[in-house]
This record gives structure tokens, sequence and C-alpha cells, in this order.
């Protein structure tokens, strides 16, 4: 059975509200899009993919053969949307948003006529907002993938949602990380509980050889007589009186000096994700580029241009699998050194491609890791990046993902 030729596939994200002022374009970036470009480029499905954004109007739009609705957080605008596969109509009376997700419900009643013909991949399911979506499409095929949060707890809150997602009859959970799927399993979530991280377009990502790397960084001002170091990820905030970033950058200046000190001019740093009084004071330590955003396409090419890419991330961050960027910076045959890492479905390789490093609590754990990193700089040679290239189109490639969804689906049916 052709799953892309029976089902529409609903994406469906909520996010909690945009920090910064967005284009149309930029704004469309988001997991529920990517899983969508995916599912429609490389799958051949017929895909929707449609979240809320800060933006005041409704915009349909096409991104090859994917067909996004971007919806106003605050207001549905009264009027005939547009046409979705010839035929659906998206239509919507004026409804003022006051932060719950009822234009979700609005949407998706709309869209989904008849419950064996529609797919509902549910992004950041945890989210309580989604919960109506839940209860009024138990019967029909639900996907569900969480890209942030930990683990459900024993709390009243908790439970309620636990209680909610059991009487979905079929459903399938795509966890990122093996924390989350043995606390799914334990809380006996799901007819299916499947390992699949998010995925990566590996021909978007071009192959490097060291010769490639030089001629980029002639490109970006970078010199190709150093060592390149680099890593993306937030800018800190005060937790519990402290510096605290779930991807680590709290740890960053323990790190980048314990580097100096043995390398010292040798090396250059380039920090993707962080702004403001942070950005300033990692820029001070010396030879340290950041940048607090990059339109996709250009954060590629430095990664590319990197001897190693190294996210010190936190333990905070455990539930959250591998992580994208990890993905494709071996996707262009970049070692990575990282706690991530220990995600790989296969560890045999994993000393051929980065090294693996515990999670971060403290700053004792971040000189750990700067060891771990020194360790790395001084065995550039012994990586191979073809190895990890090929671990990115097993494990991690758009047709990879597309194969799984489709599996998923198709053992649904046939338990269900």
């Amino acid at each position: 059975m052709d799953i892309c030729r029976r089902f529409l596939i609903l994406s469906v994200q909520y996010t909690f509200g945009d920090t910064y002022d967005v284009d149309e374009n930029e704004i469309a970036n988001t997991w529920n899009i990517f899983a969508g470009s995916a599912l429609s480029d490389a799958g051949g499905c017929k895909v929707a993919a449609i979240r809320p954004t800060s933006l005041n109007k409704f915009i349909i739009k096409r991104k090859n053969s994917l067909v996004i609705v971007l919806v106003s957080y605050k207001l549905l605008y009264d009027s005939n949307i547009d046409k979705l596969s010839g035929k659906l109509r998206l239509c919507s009376s004026q409804l003022f948003m006051n932060g719950g997700a009822d234009y979700l419900d609005d949407i998706i009643e709309k869209l989904t006529k008849y419950k064996d013909s529609v797919v509902l991949y549910i992004h950041e399911y945890k989210n309580i907002r989604h919960h109506n979506i839940f209860k009024k499409y138990k019967n029909y095929i639900n996907i569900l993938q969480q890209h942030s949060r930990g683990p459900f707890t024993y709390n009243i809150a908790s439970l309620y949602k636990i209680n909610i997602l059991r009487n979905l009859k079929r459903a399938g959970f795509f966890v990122l990380s093996l924390h989350e799927l043995m606390s799914l399993k334990s809380m006996k979530l799901g007819k299916i509980i499947k390992l699949r991280p998010m995925a990566v377009n590996i021909s978007e990502l071009p192959y490097v050889t060291p010769e490639d790397r030089c001629t980029i960084r002639h490109a970006l001002k970078l010199p190709c007589d150093k060592v390149v170091l680099s890593t993306y990820v937030g800018t800190p905030y005060i937790r519990y009186n402290r510096l605290y970033d779930v991807k680590g950058s709290h740890f960053l200046p323990i790190i980048i000096n314990v580097i100096k000190e043995h390398l010292n001019n040798n090396v250059e740093f380039l920090v993707f994700g962080v702004s403001g009084f942070f950005k300033d004071y990692l820029e001070s330590l010396g030879n340290v580029w950041v940048f607090p955003r990059l339109p996709r396409k250009d954060f590629l090419t430095y990664i590319s241009a990197s001897d190693i890419y190294f996210p010190p991330a936190h333990s905070d961050l455990r539930f959250a699998g591998i992580g994208v960027a990890v993905m494709e910076a071996l996707g262009m045959g970049v070692p990575v050194v990282s706690p991530t890492l220990i995600h790989i479905p296969d560890l045999n390789v994993v000393n051929n491609i980065g090294v693996v490093t515990p999670y971060l609590k403290s700053v004792d754990d971040a000189v750990r890791f700067a060891r771990r990193l020194l360790y790395a700089v001084e065995n550039l040679s012994t990586f191979r990046p073809a190895v990890a290239r090929e671990i990115v189109k097993k494990f991690y490639s758009w047709e990879s993902f597309v194969n799984d969804f489709k599996d998923t689906v198709e053992n649904i049916l046939k338990i269900c």
C-alpha cells in the first residue's frame, strides 16, 4: 500500500511565540515544516504544514510541493483562504486568539473530513493546548513527536495529559532519544514507539575535503593555518542565581580558555546563537567570532569550514537526541565532539566520526569536555569523514525518515 497516495498528512506545530521580528520565509523554518518538506519532496506525499506566527495575517504558500499554512496568533481573518489539494478549502470566522489553540481545531476540522484519509502528525504534543485535537480526532492515525521538554512526570498536569494520550486509538510516537523511549514505554503510551529524530536533506550538505575547507575559509576570511572550532548554543539566562543554557553556552568561557592555554593563538572559535552581553563577553576572550543569527545556508557554510563542531550540551538536554546541527556537521564530513553522539544507533563507528563525552553539569565537567575537545584536535587525522556522511545517509537522511514514517503508518493500520 502506498501511504502517500492514500493519505493527506497534516504536519501541525504549536509554538509559544516568536521573540524577534522575522520575515515570512524565516518563520517557516520550524520542525513541522522541515518534516513536511521531507515527506512531500523525498516521499511524494501530500502534506499541509500548519503553525502560528507573529504575523498578523494568514499566509498560505507552497514550498516545492509542500503547502504551508501560517496563522496569526491573535486573529483569524473572516475569509476563504485558499484551496488545498484542489478541493479542500480553509475557511474561518473571525476569532480572537487568547493563547489557546482553537485555530488549530478550526483549521484541522475543515481539512480532516474523513478519518481514513488523513494522518495527523503533531509536533510538540505535550503542549496542553493541543489536547482538544486529541479528543476530537482520537480515532484518526496520529504520529506524535516532541522536540523539547523532558519526560512526563507524575504530577496532576502530566497525568491528565497521559490519560488523554492513552485514549488515542491509532497513535505512534517518534522519540528523539532512548531516555524518552523508555519513559513512554513505562507509561504504555501508543501502539508504536520508534526512535526517530528529525532528518536532514543530505543533498543540501556538501561533502567537504580538507582542500575544499581552505577554499571556503578564504571566502569567509578565516585563516587556513589555524584550527577552527564551531558550536551552536543559546544566550544564557539567570537560573538559581547562575548563568544557564541547556545547550551549554555558559560553559564556553571555561572551554575556550582551556583550549587557548594549549593552542595559544593557533585556534579560532565560531559561536552561533548568542547575543547581548554574553556575545560581547565571549568576543572579549579573543579569537572568538560570535553570530547571533545567520541564514541557514550561511550557517552551514561556516560549519563546513570548521575542523570540529562541538556542542557542550547540558545534562538537561539528554532527552533531545543527537541534534540536527550535529547531523548536518557529520553529513559534511566535519568531526563532532559532543555528549549527543551517544545517540548514534551504531556506537561502533563513533570513534571514526568524533568523540563522545558525558553531558555537562559543572565547571569540572566543562574542563573535562575541553580536554576531550583538545584530544580531538590533536587527532584530527584519525577521523573518517566519509564514514560520518554514510551514518547520516543511513539514519538521518530525508529518505530514512520517509521510510520510517511510512512503515509506522502501515504498522498502525495492521495493528488497529
